[in-house]
């Protein structure tokens, strides 16, 4: 009968339901479930033989090292702390630590096959004495307590052994931007109208499926690749994103260079332009306009200055606050105080205040005034200011540099 070890009795271990002599879990929503080692549902489980899955993170940041390479695993059992172990049905261990964090990480060889595979974080290992499919058992190897281990540590200890020149990361942030530019106005054009099933049977990926083979590696189950009509996600090279962000993967493109492809591929190249053109429209009519009669420095400033505030241009309104910033001294706002600015010489005046010697913030690093400035008014100001003191070059003009 298949039994808890008493190291994982443990108040601070949750435990997650496995298919009988399987590795998957069966129940929807498992990593959110808190199961302890005496819950009744987990007790009936494996009392009829079922597979039981330990899972990671938690109050004690749990984390169960799982090797892939038997030589990777020699090597570093030899510096990693002694800790409880458990021999897995095809051999390997499994290293059981406590850590001050749980993020999951694995690493690759060349081929994208796992070397090493960190759960943590609503991730999960077979527990011992379940059965492994081959039809062995997972047995405790070290009966020892958990031992604890700085996650910074064993992360740099392990990340020594990947193969892989570029780590694989997740692009889908870069393509899906937010905010109003040509190439995110594109974006949306390409999700309603490129589907990306098309483009997955284009890759060779079986669509029949949800869950399917990946087409960078091979895989034993071949289940490993998961996506919908929007996302896309591989749980073993740990690949994902969005259409744009798998073309990009497939293509060994850039984001603006897969925008271009995509624009010639899928027929969508007037879209394109008539998306830039717009946004260079906006971007024109937006900016500040020098009048031609602006024939000096100030008067080219004033002008401008005028202007935004006629449009109601935000850049050109600034209201100054003077919270306490962790970053730097509250001696440095002496020289900003709270202050309305609406006109241009009020501006001028605003920035003279910064014009002092080199200031100190309350970890003792030296800031120049000039990123003191930049500082307060990205921070506490309409973002606009600095934008508007570098355009209108004002720190050679009022002798801000010192």
């Amino acid at each position: 009968m298949i039994t808890i070890p008493v190291v994982l009795q443990n108040e601070f271990i949750n435990f997650v339901l496995i298919e009988k002599g399987g590795k998957k879990p069966f129940q929807k929503d498992w990593p959110s479930k808190i199961i302890k080692f005496n819950d009744q549902e987990l007790l009936a489980h494996i009392k009829n033989d079922g597979n039981y899955g330990v899972i990671g993170g938690g109050k004690k940041h749990l984390l169960i090292v799982d090797f892939d390479e038997q030589e990777i695993q020699d090597k570093l059992e030899k510096i990693l702390p002694q800790t409880f172990t458990v021999k897995t049905g095809s051999g390997k261990h499994h290293l059981y630590y406590f850590s001050n964090g749980s993020k999951k990480f694995k690493i690759f060889d060349k081929k994208d096959n796992t070397l090493i595979d960190v759960q943590g974080d609503r991730t999960q290992a077979v527990g011992p004495n379940s059965k492994h499919p081959n039809g062995n058992f997972y047995k405790v190897f070290k009966n020892i307590p958990i031992a604890f281990i700085d996650y910074d540590k064993i992360y740099d200890l392990i990340m020594k052994y990947d193969e892989r020149e570029d780590k694989v990361k997740d692009k889908s942030k870069k393509s899906s931007k937010s905010g109003k530019t040509a190439s995110s106005e594109f974006v949306k054009i390409i999700k309603s109208r490129v589907s990306f099933e098309k483009v997955l049977i284009e890759a060779g990926i079986n669509t029949n499926y949800k869950n399917t083979n990946c087409c960078w590696h091979d895989s034993k189950g071949g289940k490993c690749f998961s996506w919908n009509s929007e996302l896309w996600r591989c749980f073993h090279c740990e690949r994902g994103g969005d259409i744009l962000s798998f073309i990009q993967e497939k293509e060994g493109l850039s984001f603006k260079e897969v925008l271009v492809f995509i624009a010639k591929k899928y027929n969508l190249e007037s879209e394109y332009e008539d998306c830039k053109k717009k946004y260079f429209k906006t971007v024109e009519e937006s900016n500040l306009i020098v009048k031609e009669s602006a024939n000096t420095f100030n008067d080219w400033c004033l002008v401008n200055f005028d202007y935004c505030l006629k449009n109601k241009i935000k850049v050109c309104k600034f209201k100054f606050n003077t919270s306490a910033n962790a970053m730097v001294s509250k001696k440095l706002f002496d020289f900003a105080p709270v202050k309305d600015i609406n006109t241009f010489e009020e501006l001028v005046e605003y920035v003279k205040l910064f014009n002092a010697k080199f200031l100190k913030n309350d970890n003792g690093f030296v800031v120049h005034p000039t990123n003191a400035l930049k500082i307060n008014c990205e921070k506490y100001c309409n973002p606009g200011l600095w934008n508007y003191i570098v355009f209108c070059n004002l720190f050679n003009k009022i002798k801000f540099l010192v």
